[in-house]
């Protein structure tokens, strides 16, 4: 009798990007469902579903520079951007004096970070925004999942 060998699913692979991996990103920019658009908040729902099973309600580096890359929005000068602010080194030495839940992940605040940067990078410095993110994010009061329970699988404008 033979038996088969399992297969791994490795994140960081090239085959991530045109297996689940690839499709999952589709789902989630909705770029697969054009025209169809009834069942993209559905499909959607799957996806992080699915997530959730594999990896748990935290990003991974695959899904977080995925949602990062979906950010759209204007510098402080007024210049559309697009994608991260900060680097994950940048927001390494942004948190290291901050304390977390045990179990969130640096990519947890790589996407809460550069998200609350894209919405108030215009009226607020840079100082202010790292702040909020923390205290809106990380904050005591809801668990410590809330940045992907808001943030995961949605595209981010």
């Amino acid at each position: 009798m033979e038996t088969k060998e399992a297969t791994s699913f490795s994140q960081s692979s090239n085959e991530n990007l045109f297996g689940i991996g690839g499709l999952l990103t589709l789902l989630m920019s909705g770029s697969l469902l054009s025209g169809f658009s009834s069942n993209t908040e559905q499909l959607r729902v799957h996806a992080k579903s699915f997530h959730e099973k594999q990896y748990g309600t935290h990003f991974n580096e695959f899904f977080a520079k995925t949602q990062v890359g979906f950010l759209r929005y204007k510098d402080p000068s007024g210049e559309e951007r697009k994608g991260e602010h900060w680097s994950v080194d940048r927001i390494r030495e942004l948190t290291c004096d901050k304390s977390f839940h045990d179990s969130v992940t640096i990519w947890d605040k790589y996407v809460a970070y550069n998200y609350t940067y894209a919405h108030l990078c215009e009226t607020l410095s840079l100082e202010q925004i790292t702040e909020v993110a923390y205290k809106l994010w990380f904050g005591n009061e809801y668990e410590y999942s809330k940045v992907w329970d808001f943030l995961g699988m949605t595209p981010l404008t």
